[in-house]
């Protein structure tokens, strides 16, 4: 009940605290960001094979992304008539790579046509 005199007045109770009825949310943990791998040549289009596995990953300009892992991925890299390049790919980290190719070096025997590659010319 309330006193007419403002400072003998007593207030109501205050109303009880409200509940959520909304589900609550547990933080899930964030996923890191995927692993990017590029690698690139000079000159391109040499092909990257998985050292463990023998598998054709692609050519080169190459770019991949995949969840991070623990460990390293070997890949080779070869083109036709350049020396092959092996590469150790970190699987938690970012890899950008520019890998120069070597020519293999040049026969220095010339080369002879037909059948007779075996026959030598005395004078």
């Amino acid at each position: 009940m309330l006193s007419r005199h403002p400072s003998t007045a007593t207030l109501p109770p205050p109303p009880p605290p409200t509940t959520s009825t909304a589900p609550k949310t547990t933080s899930a943990p964030i996923a890191p960001p995927p692993a990017r791998w590029t690698i690139t040549s000079l000159p391109d289009g040499a092909s990257i094979v998985r050292v463990d596995t023998g598998e054709r990953l692609g050519e080169t300009p190459w770019h991949r992304e995949q969840p991070r892992a623990d460990g390293v991925m070997k890949v080779r890299l070869a083109l036709p008539g350049y020396r092959a390049r092996e590469l150790t790919l970190d699987r938690a980290g970012d890899e950008h790579r520019q890998i120069q190719l070597r020519p293999l070096p040049r026969d220095p025997r010339p080369t002879t046509q037909g059948d007779n590659d075996d026959v030598q010319v005395v004078h």
